[in-house]
């Protein structure tokens, strides 16, 4: 099943290394969604400042109290709207951190595993020269008997 030298904990790195790309690839588009929603923020806030100068200008001419009512009607729509997206905005920002600490608890399991796998392979060196150094004893203490 697994060769002599081989590193027995090469599946499970394999697996740890595809979730830390799936993780990654997560994170990526959360962090898009929160863009997005923060950016929707922007607008409502935008359209709300806005709307809130018209208003102003409004008031410097002729009053008209129709219009003005359906511009506080708006403003207040405009309101909830801000604070229902203030919502949406926390929530992605929580999934942005939840994922982000999941890939790095992944990336550190990562990192440790290929620090176990280097390791291995160090001390499958060591033990490969060691024979090499016993084997060429050998040969030179063989040699040095027939010569004599």
């Amino acid at each position: 099943m697994l060769s002599k030298g081989s590193f027995r904990l090469e599946p499970v790195l394999n697996y740890t290394s595809s979730m830390v790309d799936t993780l990654e690839l997560e994170f990526a588009q959360l962090k898009l969604a929160h863009k997005n929603e923060m950016e929707v923020l922007e607008r409502l806030e935008a359209a709300k400042i806005e709307e809130m100068d018209n208003l102003q200008h409004q008031q410097h001419g002729l009053l008209d109290c129709e219009a003005i009512l359906l511009r506080q009607k708006y403003l207040q729509v405009l309101d909830t709207q801000i604070s229902r997206q203030k919502t949406r905005v926390k929530a992605a920002a929580t999934k942005v951190d939840a994922k982000r600490d999941e890939l790095v608890d992944s990336m550190k399991s990562q990192k440790t595993l290929e620090k176990l796998k280097e390791n291995h392979i160090a001390s499958q060196q060591l033990d490969e020269r060691r024979r090499e150094a016993r084997i060429i004893d050998d040969l030179v203490t063989t040699r040095y008997a027939r010569e004599r």
